[in-house]
């Protein structure tokens, strides 16, 4: 790369990184402020991820109305995951209605003739591959959830439908992709002794379990060590991302075309809550606020910032957007290494790292002496 390219790449990263490094704070970049308050939605609005006082994080929004109904009204509207509320608004779909006989109950008479439970399911996902192609295979099919909720119901008896919509919930979650999710169970013909027109059971939102995710951070554009720290600092202060461990940084030639400046590569380890294409959609936005450029399809020139996603547990995932796990990671030294740097027993799809890395052994890597950090919570108030 040519000098003047090199000043020019310098100064670009002034511009879109300084005020967040300088300051110690997303909320100049558009990712979050110090109380984790407001988060970049991609089109340079801000959507609160939570309310005072009025609130909006319980199982109603701040003007009381259920969460079943998916209007997670904040501000201006924008439907926001009350899980993870992360870099932008989720889509939210919603399933409701679903009657189902069923023997749930205390009574002896609710276990012998049974009665009507009904069922109002709202999940939030990213609907937008599925809407670009009109493809059922790229979103929740709503006719298998219903089939599911119904196997539910219709498994063993249980004494209270507050067990009962959890047990729907658990499952739900298990079987598909879902960032977020809420159900209520109505039990209309409840036998009480006295008129009424519903008894009723809602969930609190809920997402996944927390799950081990691992995601390669690479730059070649200076400055690149400030360009990986905005990255690291950025994923840190991800709604729904915890205990995020960030390696030693590698120097790497670049691989392909090889005609650009050498990489400066880490790993970013965490435990998360947030489903793998929420994970994608955040790297990209951490990509879009760095001022990354991308080339034409098929070519690799020099970048800010560059976020792959390696792994997220034992998810699979092969569609246009994510392949899971990385297909290549396991060719690449500027992965192995630093991944093994944090955690010497891992293991890439069933085969462990300490295996793979011999195979890399032609890589031109080497551990560079800049030092990245994990941002740290402010000290409690006295």
């Amino acid at each position: 790369m040519k000098q003047d390219d090199r000043q020019t790449a310098g100064r670009a990263a002034d511009d879109h990184i300084g005020q967040a490094l300088n300051h110690g704070r997303l909320a100049d970049a558009g990712l979050a402020d110090e109380d984790g308050l407001v988060l970049a939605t991609g089109d340079g609005s801000d959507v609160p991820q939570r309310t005072t006082g009025g609130g909006t994080t319980g199982g109603t929004t701040g003007d009381g109305s259920d969460v079943s109904r998916c209007i997670t009204k904040i501000g201006d509207g924008s439907h926001v995951c009350p899980c993870h509320p992360a870099c932008r608004p989720l889509d939210c779909q919603v399933l409701s209605g679903i009657e189902v006989w069923a023997y749930h109950g205390v009574l002896a008479q609710e276990r012998r003739t049974g009665q009507r439970f009904i069922v109002d399911l709202a999940w939030w996902l990213d609907a937008s591959p599925a809407a670009a192609t009109d493809d059922l295979t790229r979103t929740i099919d709503y006719g298998a959830v219903a089939a599911l909720v119904t196997a539910v119901l219709q498994q063993d008896p249980v004494n209270l439908i507050e067990t009962l919509a959890y047990r729907v919930r658990d499952a739900v979650l298990a079987r598909f992709p879902m960032a977020c999710l809420a159900v209520t169970i109505h039990k209309p013909d409840a036998p009480l002794t006295v008129p009424f027109a519903d008894v009723a059971f809602t969930t609190a939102p809920a997402g996944h379990a927390p799950q081990p995710v691992v995601l390669s951070l690479g730059s070649n554009l200076e400055p690149r060590t400030e360009y990986l720290q905005f990255a690291v600092t950025a994923l840190a202060t991800t709604p729904g991302l915890t205990n995020v461990r960030v390696s030693p940084t590698y120097e790497t030639a670049a691989q392909g075309d090889l005609d650009q400046p050498d990489f400066l590569n880490a790993v970013v380890l965490a435990e998360s809550r947030l489903p793998a294409p929420a994970l994608l959609r955040r790297a990209l936005d951490i990509e879009a606020l760095a001022g990354r450029e991308r080339p034409a399809p098929g070519t690799h020139g020099p970048r800010t910032l560059d976020i792959d996603l390696i792994a997220v547990g034992a998810e699979r995932s092969d569609t246009p957007e994510l392949t899971l796990p990385h297909p290549r990671a396991a060719q690449r030294r500027f992965v192995l290494a630093p991944w093994l740097d944090l955690d010497p027993a891992a293991s890439l799809d069933g085969v462990p790292l300490t295996t793979l890395l011999p195979g890399t052994q032609d890589q031109a890597v080497r551990r560079w002496p800049s030092v990245l950090f994990t941002p740290q919570p402010p000290p409690a108030l006295p």
